[in-house]
């Protein structure tokens, strides 16, 4: 009994001390600057939350806000207290991957999970920023930990899977894009015991599921009592849903990728940023490396279907009596283990896939502990699967040699992440060239930024070509006119006649492992005959008759 309690008690210690090393890590390298959209709704929240003037935006993450609050007198600022919670959170992610891993791998693979999560880079990265990713990311865990512990027990009773689901709810107040997990928590619920009835998994169910709804309804009520009622709430988010969905969420309804396009992007994501944890630092080795990495996880998962097609089809011709392919598959011929890790990770995947912007890797963020896992127990099986047996010294070497390949990567995207951001450059560069100056900036996303660094900038946000030329004759000619990439790129054909009257007058850079959407910004200026030539536009379209020019003011 005293050499189990020693063991323990060290095990304990030194799992705090390496969550104590991630956590001191990520608050060393904390990010100061409001980056993206998102990053700056955040900011804004925290000094004054009003879902209405998108601070933040729908459903509010009113836990995070209110844990940012709280860090606010000590952080100063609300972007340091956004990072500093990040960070926090990001180190003690370390503790609910060890649990998982020693679930479904043993103890190595526990230590090795948790040793590669305290140095991986996007994990790492991700802790530095002023959004809701990384706080998500370990509650989620946290509660993915609790659920499978109650499984591997054959936990019964209803109220501790009630508890797990109101967890999960709750959860749902900090990052509510990762609510497809509801699914893979409430099949846990459901897995069959030995001996039990179906209406005893039914009542375990809906145990989870009742906890659930009051998870939510805890921070769902109030954040909807400040925003004028339910009926207010309601509304809000049909209109955010539909928006996401259609226009400019990126999503498979939404974007400009096809299906295996997103497919491939994603698949790219868990193989070049999940497994290998590179920072590309410029376009061309992102693209390079982004399509080797696609190429190698859509392989690995063809070749994982075919091995186990094969022994579901071994397994058949050897039965005596027929069984439905769904029950050899997941029941007897993949691992549990397997199974669970499949069940967890599914239906996020299929999100993230049709729901999620593949063009921003944070939404493939959830897989990368589950792929971390995978590796971990695999590496700790493999004195099983290579001839007589690996030595514990050769695995423990291997764990090691990637943990150092991380630190290293992680502490360079650490340090590059410390520059000023290209949008933040932006901002600074614009405030001080339209200084003194009658001007208008037509931006996309980065006009969030804009008027968090640069307020007095008159930042206008548009995807058509005919609203531009609809504001532009609005103001008149002696209006300097400025617009980024973003929105000239996005016109296409349409703005062809009119991109040509705009000149690069600045450009912005960053790593685009960092920023994949705005690491290389081109600001633009239009030149004296910008103007004439959308009045000629415009008048050639009238001419042309109101059919066209209804047609011109869709695009």
């Amino acid at each position: 009994m005293g050499v189990r309690h020693r063991q323990r008690r060290f095990r304990g210690l030194a799992l705090a001390g390496l969550t104590g090393i991630a956590i001191g890590l990520r608050l060393v390298f904390a990010g100061r600057y409001a980056d993206e959209w998102d990053a700056v709704d955040f900011a804004l929240a925290v000094e004054r939350f009003d879902l209405l003037a998108m601070q933040p935006h729908f459903p509010g993450y009113p836990l995070y806000v209110f844990g940012a609050r709280l860090l606010l007198p000590i952080a100063g600022d609300p972007v340091r207290a956004l990072t500093w919670l990040g960070a926090l959170a990001g180190g003690w992610l370390v503790v609910p991957l060890y649990a998982l891993g020693r679930m479904l791998g043993g103890a190595f693979a526990g230590w090795v999970v948790a040793l590669w999560a305290a140095v991986h880079p996007w994990l790492w990265v991700t802790a530095l920023r002023p959004m809701s990713d990384s706080v998500g990311l370990t509650a989620l865990f946290a509660v993915v930990v609790l659920a499978l512990g109650l499984a591997r027990r054959e936990e019964q009773r209803v109220w501790p899977w009630g508890a797990v689901g109101g967890l999960f709810g709750l959860s749902m107040g900090i990052r509510l894009s990762y609510v497809p997990f509801a699914f893979s928590l409430a099949a846990l619920a459901w897995l069959p015991w030995r001996g039990e009835t179906w209406t005893a998994k039914m009542r375990r169910v809906a145990g989870w599921g009742l906890g659930f709804v009051l998870g939510v309804l805890l921070w769902v009520i109030p954040v909807a009592e400040l925003e004028g009622g339910l009926s207010a709430f309601w509304s809000l988010g049909i209109a955010f849903t539909a928006g996401h969905f259609t226009e400019w969420g990126g999503t498979a309804l939404s974007g400009e990728h096809g299906w295996l396009a997103r497919l491939a992007r994603i698949a790219g994501y868990l193989m070049g940023m999940g497994v290998w944890g590179w920072l590309p630092f410029s376009p061309q080795g992102a693209a390079t490396l982004m399509d080797l990495a696609a190429a190698a996880g859509l392989f690995a998962g063809v070749a994982g279907l075919i091995y186990a097609a094969r022994r579901v089809w071994r397994f058949g011709t050897d039965a005596t009596t027929p069984q439905p392919f769904l029950v050899h598959f997941v029941a007897l011929r993949v691992s549990r283990e397997m199974a669970v890790w499949l069940l967890l990770t599914v239906p996020y995947a299929l999100w993230i896939w049709v729901g999620q912007n593949a063009d921003k890797p944070r939404h493939a963020l959830p897989l990368f502990p589950f792929v971390l896992v995978a590796g971990a127990v695999a590496l700790a099986r493999l004195s099983l699967r290579v001839g007589g047996g690996v030595p514990q010294l050769v695995r423990i070497g291997l764990a090691c040699a990637l943990a150092v390949w991380y630190a290293w990567a992680g502490w360079q995207a650490a340090r590059a992440y410390q520059e000023t951001p290209p949008l933040v450059q932006l901002a600074r560069d614009v405030a001080a060239r339209v200084e003194g100056q009658l001007a208008v900036v037509y931006t996309w996303e980065e006009a969030r930024v804009i008027g968090y660094y640069a307020p007095s900038v008159n930042a206008v946000p548009l995807r058509r070509v005919s609203t531009l030329m609809q504001d532009v004759l609005s103001r008149g000619p002696g209006v300097t006119v400025y617009a980024t990439n973003a929105v000239l790129d996005g016109f296409g054909p349409d703005g062809a006649a009119i991109r040509r009257h705009f000149r690069p007058v600045a450009r912005f850079q960053g790593p685009p492992g960092l920023y994949p959407v705005y690491h290389d910004i081109v600001l633009y200026r239009a030149d004296k005959g910008l103007y004439g030539a959308i009045q000629q536009l415009a008048r050639q379209w009238h001419e042309q008759g109101s059919t066209a020019e209804r047609g011109w003011r869709k695009r």
